[in-house]
C-alpha cells in the first residue's frame, strides 16, 4: 500500500515548483504595477503639497505685510492723537490758571486735587475710582478713556499696594499713599489707561490724560509739564502757586543725557533699527552696535501680569498673574501649568500674584500675592508644600539666599522678613519705622509743605522690592520712602541708607559679582552703588532703641532685639547713626519718560535692563553709562522683567495682560 503510493509525491512537488514558477512573473509585475501607482500618487500629493504651502505663504506674506501697515497706522494715529492730547492739557491748564487766578474756590479744588495725586505711586496695580471721581467735578473727564480698550474695564485691576476701596479698569502695579489714610497705599501709579506721566502739578486729571496715549510714541506726552516747576519736580505735585522744600540728593559721578529720547523711529535708518510686526528695538547712533534682540515668544494671560521669572536652568518661566501662578516652557512657548491655591483663595475675585522666585535647584517656586500668604510651591508635583504667614499687608517681593536655605520677603506693612526654608519659621523681621518728627533725612515729595502751610503724613514706606547679594550676606529692600536699605542677612542689623533718588524706589538688584546694586525709581532713574564702599562693620548700638516693653539694656542691637509674635527677631532702622560713612552712588542712569518699574543684571554683569510705565526696555552698559537700545514691544507699563540666569534670554510683563520672552545676542565684542 505504501509502495503504491510512493511514485505520486515527487511527481505532485514538481507539479507545485512548475506552477510557481510560471506565477513568479505575474507577481512581480503587478508589484512594479502597484510601485508605480504608488510612486504617481506620491507624486501627486508632493505636488499638491507644494501648491498648499506656495499658496500659504502667498497668504502668510500678505498677513506680515498687512500687519506691519496697521503697526505703522497705528504709530501715526498715536502721534495725531499725542499732539492733541497735549494741546487739550496745555489748554486746560490755562483755563485751570484762569480760573485759580479769579477766585479761591477754584484754586481749593485744584489743591486737593493736588494733594490726592501728591502721593507716590505706591507699589499697586490697582485703580482708586474713587480718587478719580472726586477729582473729576473741578477738571474735565480725560480723553483717554479710548485707552482702556487695551485691558477690559473690570473690577479686578491689578493692585500693587494696600487695600484701596475700589479697584479700576488697567491694573498696573504699584500706587502712592493716600495722606489721611497712611494704612492705604495711595493711587496707583499706573492708572487703567495706557500710563504716561507720574503725577504732575497739573493734578489728577491731567496724569489721566497722559495715560491715555497707546504706542511707543505717546511717552512723549510726559516731557510736556504745564505746571510752572521744572520736570525734577514732578515727584513734588504741588499746586503751582506753592514753593518746593524737598532737595534731590545728588552723588552722581556718571549722569548721561540718553540720545534714545530724542530719536524718531521714522527717521531712523534702517541698520539703527529693528522691526517686527508689533515691536520696534532703537539702537543708540552714539554707541557700538553690539547687540540683536528678538522676539521668541508672546504668552497671553487673562489679567495683568505682574511678575516674570526665570528658572535657574532658564527652561521655564513662572508668571504671576490674577489668582494664578503660569509656569511656561520657554523653548516651545506652552503653558505647562497653572498653579491655584484652592484651599486657601481669599474671598471675592482678585488675588494678584505680586512676586515669584524659583530655589537655586529649581525645585521649589515661592509665590507672594495679595492676600498676605507666601506660597512653596513644588515644581514637579505642582502643589504646595509650605505657607508662610506673618505680612499684614501685599507681599511685593521675594528672593532665595544662593544656597536656597533663607527666602527674604518684601511687603507693603513697611517690612523685610528672612524665613528659615527648614523649618517654615520667620528669623529675622526688619522693620522700617515711622521717621521721627524732625528727621527730614529722607524727606521726599510727599512729605513736605503745601501752599496753606499745612504739612503732609509721613512717607510711606512699604517695601517695594528685595534681593540677596550673590555671597549671601546682604539684604538689599527698596521702598517707598526713597531709601534703599542694606541689612545684615545673618543678624538682621542696618548696614546703610542709601539715599539719592527723589521719588518710590521700586525695583533693586546686585550685580553677580557682587560689586555693585543698581536701583530703578519713580523719579525716572536708575542708579549704580559701589558696595566697595558699604561700611560692613555693623550699625552701633542704636541711640534709639525701640522696644515695646519699656525696658532697655546697653548691649548689641542683634541681642536685644525684640521677638515677634511667632519668636522671630525684630530688628528696626530706628536710631540709625546717620554720621557713619554711606556707600557711594557712582552713576546715574537717565533716559526713560516715565518711572522705572523694574531692573535686573545679565549672569556675565555686561548690560542692565529696566522696563518703565513708557513702556519701553532699554539696556544700559554700566560702565559707560551708555544705553545700548531702546525695546517697544507691549501696548502698557512693563511691570517685570527677569533675565534669565544662563543668558540669552529677556522676560517682560505687562498691563496690557501679555508677557514677552525676547532674545538677546551679541554681535561683536565691546
Amino acid at each position: 500500500m505504501s509502495s503504491s503510493h510512493h511514485p505520486h509525491y515527487p511527481h505532485r512537488n514538481n507539479s507545485s515548483s512548475n506552477n510557481s514558477n510560471a506565477r513568479l512573473p505575474e507577481l512581480i509585475e503587478s508589484l512594479k504595477q502597484e510601485f508605480e501607482n504608488i510612486s504617481n500618487e506620491s507624486q501627486s500629493l508632493r505636488t499638491q503639497t507644494q501648491e498648499f504651502e506656495s499658496h500659504i505663504n502667498l497668504a502668510t506674506n500678505d498677513l506680515s505685510h498687512l500687519r506691519e501697515q496697521l503697526f505703522h497706522l497705528d504709530r501715526e494715529h498715536q502721534k495725531v492723537k499725542t499732539h492733541y492730547e497735549e494741546e487739550l492739557r496745555r489748554l486746560h491748564q490755562e483755563l485751570e490758571q484762569r480760573n485759580s487766578n479769579n477766585g479761591p474756590f477754584n484754586y481749593a479744588g485744584e489743591r486737593q486735587g493736588f494733594q490726592i495725586d501728591n502721593e507716590h505711586p505706591a507699589k499697586r496695580i490697582r485703580t482708586e475710582n474713587q480718587s478719580h471721581q472726586e477729582n473729576t467735578p473741578t477738571q474735565p473727564p480725560p480723553p483717554t478713556s479710548t485707552t482702556t480698550n487695551t485691558i477690559p474695564a473690570s473690577s479686578s485691576p491689578v493692585t500693587t499696594h494696600p487695600p484701596p476701596s475700589a479697584r479700576i479698569l488697567l491694573p498696573e502695579p504699584k500706587t502712592t499713599k493716600i495722606k489721611n489714610d497712611p494704612q492705604q497705599h495711595p493711587k496707583s501709579a499706573y492708572n487703567n489707561t495706557a500710563y504716561h506721566g507720574p503725577p504732575n502739578p497739573t493734578g489728577p486729571t491731567q496724569q489721566q490724560q497722559q495715560q491715555t496715549g497707546v504706542g511707543g510714541n505717546t511717552a512723549t506726552t510726559t516731557t510736556t509739564t504745564p505746571a510752572p516747576p521744572p520736570p525734577a519736580a514732578a515727584s513734588n505735585p504741588n499746586p503751582p502757586s506753592s514753593t518746593t522744600t524737598t532737595t534731590q540728593p545728588q552723588n552722581i559721578v556718571n549722569h548721561n543725557h540718553n540720545v534714545l529720547l530724542d530719536l524718531d523711529p521714522d527717521s531712523l535708518p534702517s541698520s539703527m533699527k529693528k522691526e517686527g510686526v508689533d515691536w520696534l528695538t532703537m539702537f543708540n547712533p552714539k554707541v557700538k552696535k553690539v547687540l540683536d534682540v528678538g522676539l521668541v515668544h508672546t504668552l497671553v494671560h487673562e489679567s495683568v501680569v505682574c511678575c516674570v521669572k526665570f528658572s535657574p536652568d532658564g527652561t521655564i518661566l513662572a508668571t504671576g498673574c490674577n489668582r494664578y501662578t503660569s509656569l511656561y516652557d520657554t523653548r516651545t512657548g506652552s503653558k505647562i501649568c497653572q498653579l491655584l491655591d484652592e484651599a486657601h483663595s481669599p474671598p471675592g475675585p482678585d488675588n494678584y500674584i505680586r512676586s515669584a522666585s524659583f530655589s537655586p535647584d529649581g525645585k521649589l517656586l515661592a509665590t507672594g500675592s495679595e492676600d498676605r500668604i507666601i506660597r512653596i510651591w513644588e515644581v514637579s508635583q505642582q502643589r504646595i508644600i509650605n505657607r508662610f504667614q506673618g505680612h499684614k499687608s501685599e507681599i511685593y517681593s521675594l528672593a532665595f539666599s544662593p544656597d536656597g536655605r533663607i527666602l527674604v520677603s518684601g511687603s507693603g506693612d513697611k517690612t523685610a522678613r528672612i524665613w528659615e526654608m527648614s523649618t517654615g519659621k520667620c528669623i529675622y523681621h526688619l522693620m522700617i519705622e515711622e521717621k521721627p518728627t524732625g528727621d527730614s533725612s529722607t524727606t521726599s515729595a510727599a512729605a513736605t509743605t503745601t501752599a496753606a502751610g499745612e504739612s503732609t503724613a509721613p512717607v510711606d514706606a512699604g517695601v517695594t522690592s528685595v534681593c540677596v547679594s550673590p555671597d549671601g550676606t546682604l539684604l538689599a529692600a527698596g521702598s517707598l520712602d526713597t531709601v534703599v536699605r542694606l541689612w545684615d542677612i545673618h543678624n538682621g542689623l542696618l548696614l546703610d541708607k542709601l539715599k539719592g533718588h527723589s521719588d518710590s524706589v521700586y525695583s533693586v538688584a546686585f550685580s553677580p559679582d557682587g560689586k555693585f546694586l543698581v536701583s530703578g525709581s519713580l523719579d525716572r532713574t536708575l542708579k549704580l552703588w559701589d558696595l566697595s564702599t558699604l561700611n560692613r562693620e555693623g550699625n552701633p548700638p542704636f541711640t534709639h532703641h525701640h522696644n515695646q516693653a519699656g525696658k532697655g539694656e546697653d548691649v548689641h542691637p542683634a541681642e536685644r532685639a525684640e521677638r515677634g509674635e511667632n519668636g522671630e527677631k525684630i530688628t528696626s532702622d530706628r536710631g540709625f547713626d546717620s554720621s557713619r560713612s554711606t556707600t557711594l552712588c557712582t552713576t546715574t542712569l537717565s533716559g526713560h519718560k516715565d518711572y522705572v518699574l523694574s531692573v535686573a543684571v545679565s549672569p556675565d554683569g555686561e548690560w542692565i535692563m529696566s522696563g518703565s510705565k513708557d513702556r519701553g526696555v532699554q539696556f544700559w552698559d554700566p560702565k559707560s553709562g551708555m544705553a545700548q537700545f531702546m525695546l517697544q514691544g507691549h501696548k502698557n507699563s512693563v511691570i517685570s522683567i527677569a533675565v534669565s540666569d544662563t543668558g540669552g534670554l529677556l522676560a517682560t510683563g505687562s498691563g496690557d495682560w501679555h508677557a514677552r520672552i525676547w532674545s538677546y545676542d551679541r554681535m561683536v565684542k565691546k
